[in-house]
This record gives structure tokens, C-alpha cells and sequence, in this order.
């Protein structure tokens, strides 16, 4: 069998050319369309609300602003973490879910 595809190889010497590039440019072109990322996102999906509240003291923010936005993001679907600081004027809220959330 071998025998025989060796011969065959030699003696179809520019068939068996054609079909080497033939082969070769479909790799090429298969190898520039690949969907490859240079730089994969690997980080969680996160979705930070920040609020601003001129004037205020971070207690106030505290109490009018963060607890009523982590209390309505609570029940947001496949979030595993929910994380807050107020300072004066500004409040932020991060949230995280799990892996393989759609953005």
C-alpha cells in the first residue's frame, strides 16, 4: 500500500505539487480567520454604579443613596458579590457575577 503511494508520488510529481499547495494555502487562509484573541478578558464581569451627591456627608450618602441602590441590586441574578464605599459627595457600587455572564 505504501509501495504504491510512494510511486504514485513520483511519478504525478506536479499533481501531488498542486494538491501540497492547495493544502497549504487553505491552512493559511483557515489560520488568518481563526477567532483568536491576543489578549483574552479574563477579569469577572463587574458593573460599577457611581452616584454623585454634591454637599453631603459620607453618613448621609451612606443612608440616602448606597443602601437604597444595594438593596434593589440584591436580587440581581447570578451576582456573587456586591461590594460599596461612600465618601463625601460620592457613592460607589460594585457589582460582581458569575463567570460566563453575558455583559
Amino acid at each position: 500500500m505504501l509501495d504504491r503511494l510512494i510511486t504514485f508520488a513520483l511519478q504525478q510529481r506536479v499533481f501531488v505539487l498542486a494538491i501540497a499547495i492547495v493544502v497549504c494555502v487553505a491552512g493559511w487562509r483557515a489560520w488568518k480567520e481563526l477567532p483568536v484573541e491576543a489578549f483574552p478578558d479574563v477579569q469577572d464581569v463587574q458593573v460599577i454604579v457611581i452616584t454623585q451627591v454634591p454637599g453631603k456627608a459620607p453618613e448621609e450618602v451612606e443612608r440616602s443613596v448606597t443602601l437604597p441602590i444595594e438593596l434593589e441590586m440584591s436580587g440581581v441574578p447570578r451576582m456573587t458579590q456586591l461590594r460599596s464605599v461612600s465618601i463625601t459627595g460620592l457613592s460607589v457600587v460594585t457589582l460582581t457575577f458569575a463567570d460566563n455572564t453575558n455583559d
